[in-house]
This record gives C-alpha cells, sequence and structure tokens, in this order.
C-alpha cells in the first residue's frame, strides 16, 4: 500500500488546494476535526506535507478512510 498519493493536491497557481482529509469518511462534516483528532485535523495532514494513509503521532491508529462510491 506504498503507492504515491502526489496527485491527491494541486499547489499550482490558479488550483484549488485540496485535502485528503475531503474524501475520508472519519472527517466530521461541518466541523475541524475527525475521528482520529476530534479537536482539530494537524496542518501537516491538511496541506499534505504527511500522507494520513501512514501513521501520525495522536491519531490513535486511525488512518485515512476513503469513501467507497454508492452501489444501486
Amino acid at each position: 500500500m506504498n503507492e504515491d498519493r502526489s496527485d491527491r493536491f494541486s499547489w499550482g497557481e490558479g488550483e484549488i488546494k485540496v485535502s485528503m482529509c475531503a474524501g475520508c469518511r472519519r472527517k466530521h462534516r461541518g466541523a475541524v476535526g475527525c475521528d482520529a483528532f476530534p479537536g482539530g485535523i494537524p496542518m501537516e495532514i491538511l496541506v499534505g506535507e504527511h500522507d494520513h494513509c501512514l501513521p501520525f503521532p495522536g491519531d490513535g491508529g486511525l488512518l485515512f478512510l476513503p469513501y467507497e462510491p454508492e452501489s444501486d
């Protein structure tokens, strides 16, 4: 599971920055936290400096969990 996830972020001029958190099922919608970080997601994860498919101090072992497409 060591795939390159660099394509999750757009840093070019005029492009929208997107955190991997936006596609995580653990994110609390409308809030700054998630199941791993209820008090607020660390900036290193939000800005893409750390791939949260890998452990991060204080996450309690709760890593990025992508949304799965809905089935009919």
